[in-house]
């Protein structure tokens, strides 16, 4: 017996985050302007901010999740919007080996949480030479729209 082969998907009726809250989610990389994305290592910094911006599509997932499910139990929810400053460590192989928020102004732990989910499964351009590379990175989220 197959079951139905919805098994282990977890989306479901969640669907992929296109169009759950009217597609109005607004996720900034690296917004602050000059300075903000600070990279000590030996990756280009433009490298890195193009490979997380092949995955802002996930990042906005994490704050439109949260947002809907927000809605579910409060019609009128405070508006979620904030700054997410994040710190990572690309070791050798291209791989985070470390990531953590160090400060933020969006006030959501499970936002946060998925935002460094997704961060640990980026690979990034390897390093040069055989050092790792320090990264600190914004996430600027705010809702557009109604």
């Amino acid at each position: 017996g197959r079951g139905g082969g919805r098994v282990g998907t977890g989306l479901g009726a969640e669907g992929t985050g296109t169009g759950m809250i009217g597609g109005k989610a607004r996720v900034a990389i690296n917004a602050g302007g000059a300075g903000e994305g600070v990279v000590m290592g030996s990756i280009d910094a433009n490298a890195i901010a193009a490979a997380l911006a092949a995955h802002k599509d996930q990042f906005r997932y994490c704050y439109e999740k949260e947002v809907n499910s927000q809605k579910l139990s409060d019609p009128n929810p405070p508006k979620l919007q904030g700054r997410v400053g994040t710190s990572f460590v690309i070791g050798s192989s291209g791989r985070v080996t470390k990531a953590a928020v160090e400060n933020s102004t969006l006030g959501s732990r499970n936002v946060e949480d998925c935002v460094l989910r997704v961060i640990r499964s980026i690979e990034f351009p390897l390093p040069k030479g055989a050092g790792i590379v320090e990264v600190k990175y914004p996430f600027l989220y705010s809702a557009t729209g109604g």
